[in-house]
């Protein structure tokens, strides 16, 4: 599992939640791996975003019922 996935876990016992509501702040506490993006490889980007969208993907999937 990557450290993105991880993250976005801890949030899982908490309220659903709404990425509306967040600021650029909020989302890079929330997947830290965002601000490491520069200068990375294209295949680390390309992990890294993977495991924040199959995280979004399950969020979304969930909320739905």
């Amino acid at each position: 599992m990557s450290d993105a996935t991880c993250d976005a876990n801890s949030n899982s016992s908490r309220e659903p939640h709404d990425p509306r509501s967040e600021s650029g702040d909020d989302i890079l506490r929330r997947y830290p791996k965002l601000a490491e993006q520069d200068g990375a490889a294209d295949e680390d980007r390309i992990a890294t975003y993977s495991g924040i969208l199959a995280q979004l993907q399950r969020e979304l999937d969930s909320s739905r019922g």
